[in-house]
């Protein structure tokens, strides 16, 4: 045989089974990653069937964490979610526009994991008071969770502050609220635009499959919001607030017309 074709045999052999070991690292890997993605899920769907808080609370990269966004969590997040009945949990990935960083009162808040996606956790809702509202309110409470990886585990994801230089003017929390009236589940779809640090921030508003949702940013003030249906049937209310305080009511919205709140300031 020529020893050209020789080696030509060789190299494309090589090539062969560099192509082939690739190919069994990639697959291990993302064996690896799926393994452990189920692992956390598991410990997830077992911490919440515990009710126990503290089982939650190992779930959390806790490091850099004060007491007040620790007493934040507790308060908002692991009381209800070890009270509730679960649906379901999973993991998706990072919306294209997810901010991991936000200042608010001359302070940046930032998680200390390196954000992998999102965990979704959808429990039973608690039945409604027929007192103050004799219709349905379509779907379940969804609860969506950052997390991300710390060693050779993924965790859920931890806040931490971090003081900034300057004089930033003071903030407030902003919360918007579409609540749907249907069955099947309203969706919608809109965007606000709120000044954070005086700079205007734009986020989108989107039904989460639940026909609910309730977005709540830290910012000087809302500026700007549209929402409306894109499900045929059903009937949308939006409410906006601003701390304690009220500040747009819409009425009940049928088709596609557009709920919109706009201000200007000084």
């Amino acid at each position: 045989m020529h020893p050209f074709r020789f080696l030509h045999m060789k190299l494309r052999s090589l090539t062969v089974l560099f192509g082939i070991i690739l190919f069994v690292l990639f697959s291990n890997n993302v064996l690896a990653e799926s393994k452990m993605e189920e692992t956390f899920l598991n410990e997830i769907r077992a911490a919440i069937a515990s009710q126990e808080k503290q089982k939650f609370w190992k779930l959390f990269n806790l490091d850099g964490v004060d007491d007040e966004v620790k007493a934040t969590l507790e308060k908002h997040l692991v009381k209800k979610i070890v009270k509730a009945k679960l649906i379901s949990v999973s993991v998706e990935p990072l919306p294209d526009d997810f901010r991991t960083e936000y200042v608010v009162n001359g302070v940046r808040y930032r998680p200390n994991v390196k954000p992998l996606g999102l965990v979704k956790i959808i429990y039973k809702r608690k039945p409604q008071d027929p007192s103050t509202y004799t219709g349905t309110i379509s779907g379940n409470p969804t609860t969506r969770v950052l997390y991300g990886q710390k060693g050779d585990r993924l965790m859920l994801a931890g806040t931490v502050k971090e003081k900034l230089a300057g004089d930033l003017p003071a903030s407030k929390q902003i919360q918007v609220m579409v609540m749907g009236f249907s069955h099947p589940p309203i969706t919608f779809e809109g965007t606000m635009i709120y000044l954070q640090g005086g700079k205007p921030l734009r986020d989108k508003i989107k039904d989460m499959g639940g026909g609910n949702v309730t977005l709540i940013v830290r910012g000087e003030a809302i500026t700007h919001l549209e929402v409306r249906m894109t499900s045929a049937k059903g009937e949308m209310k939006v409410t906006i607030m601003e701390d304690e305080d009220i500040i747009f009511e819409s009425e009940h919205v049928k088709g596609d017309q557009p709920v919109i709140f706009n201000r200007s300031l000084p």
